[in-house]
């Protein structure tokens, strides 16, 4: 008896298995980033449901001074942890289609890496939390010299 001949997809599918197996690290790397991705997002709608965030400026510079953690969380800090994991995806899923279509997965993450530079370029969360501590400064400096008036 003869062996079967093998299909072109045949072969596509044993070359994509030798890719993964040989980028296996990033792959998993990967696909543990998608899922803490999500897991990220369904903490943050949790945490926004018990304790949603200020509404008022006032309220949110007074947050991040007597709870620093909860503010930045309130700011979309884990969302820029979330952003970090999914360019993880992004390199795995790299790996499982440079065989189809090279161009477009150097352009993808070209693109998807400028993104991410532009969003962590200015880091809110960050700057809003040393804003905070500027307005306490402020406002503890305005009443000592309203007190010393008097």
């Amino acid at each position: 008896m003869s062996a079967p001949n093998k299909t072109a997809s045949d072969v596509a599918d044993e070359t994509l298995l030798a890719d993964v197996r040989q980028w296996s690290g990033l792959v998993l790397t990967g696909a543990w980033a998608a899922l803490a991705s999500v897991a990220m997002i369904v903490l943050q709608v949790a945490i926004f449901t018990v304790w949603p965030p200020p509404d008022r400026a006032q309220g949110m510079f007074e947050l991040l001074i007597e709870n620093p953690l909860l503010g930045l969380i309130a700011l979309d800090a884990l969302y820029v942890v979330s952003n970090l994991l999914a360019y993880l995806l992004y390199f795995a899923l790299a790996v499982v289609l440079w065989r189809v279509s090279r161009s477009a997965v150097v352009l993808a993450l070209a693109f998807g890496g400028l993104g991410m530079a532009a969003y962590m370029a200015s880091p809110r969360p960050v700057e809003m939390l040393q804003l905070a501590h500027s307005y306490a400064a402020a406002d503890t400096a305005g009443a000592g010299g309203a007190a010393g008036r008097r």
